[in-house]
């Protein structure tokens, strides 16, 4: 009994979140004329990253992105103050934003959206804005987390925009993956689900996820419903509630998008942050 729990220690031990991963991925379109480069960062629930956030603002600079996609549950239970003050760092980037469960279910919800926008970040609650760079415009959406009983339609989705840009729809809930597919979105962001929270060691396959059960499907990566990628991001926070994530490091997702071609490749590569 004592070697069994010693190495159940031990595997508890070597799988906790000991660094950040950052995940590149590459969509290919022919909708836009200029390469551009998004960095999406999702469920930090208010998780400090070093002394003054420099572990996440260090790896933001040297990426160069063009914006960032913040697909919610930025701030924690009872404080604000390291989410807060990580928009104040981006402020030299265009930070588009929608709310999650955490923010929505939060007595301070509107507090707390004030205090995003008098930073600088752009929030999206049923409304989109058109991101330009040279001769490319993108046209960014979002739906603000509503409870995952009453869902949108892909109809109210797709009245969120109002043209015929690359369409990117930022969204909390991972697991409406077959309404997304129905809008007309080129690109859904998702979070919430940190990646399973615990994986089986050496494996990618996640323990739980919230409304997916266990043994959760749409919990990372890249999915492609009818024409409609769908990104989901594991998250930054590395312990949920004190709960530890175990072989399932916190992730900043690197998002490429380049002009060209009838096909569109995924290219999937991650490195330690």
């Amino acid at each position: 009994m004592k070697i069994l729990l010693l190495i159940i220690l031990i595997l508890v031990i070597l799988g906790l979140p000991y660094r950040t991963e950052i995940t590149r991925y590459l969509l290919h379109t022919d909708k836009i004329e200029n390469p551009v480069r998004f960095i999406v960062l999702s469920d930090l629930h208010n998780q400090p990253y070093g002394k003054d956030m420099h572990k996440l603002t260090e790896i933001i600079r040297r990426e160069k992105p063009d914006a960032i996609l913040m697909p919610g549950d930025m701030r924690g239970d009872y404080r604000d103050n390291h989410a807060l003050r990580l928009f104040e760092l981006l402020k030299d980037y265009p930070v588009y934003y929608v709310t999650g469960n955490h923010e929505e279910n939060h007595t301070r919800k509107n507090d707390f959206l004030r205090d995003i926008e008098a930073r600088g970040g752009i929030i999206l609650d049923h409304t989109s804005r058109i991101f330009r760079k040279g001769n490319t415009c993108i046209e960014i959406g979002g739906i603000a987390c509503q409870e995952e009983t009453t869902p949108y339609t892909a109809n109210e989705i797709d009245d969120t925009f109002t043209s015929g840009y690359y369409r990117i729809l930022l969204a909390h809930l991972p697991h409406w993956m077959k309404i997304y597919g129905d809008t007309s979105c080129d690109l859904v962001v998702t979070g919430h689900a940190h990646g399973g929270q615990f994986r089986i060691p050496f494996t990618k396959i996640g323990i739980a996820a919230p409304q997916q059960g266990f043994f959760p499907k749409m919990i990372d990566g890249i999915h492609l419903v009818n024409n409609t990628h769908i990104l989901i991001s594991r998250g930054l926070v590395r312990h949920y509630h004190g709960i530890p994530r175990l072989y399932n490091d916190p992730e900043v997702i690197i998002l490429d998008l380049v002009p060209e071609s009838k096909e569109i490749p995924v290219m999937k590569g991650t490195e330690e942050g």
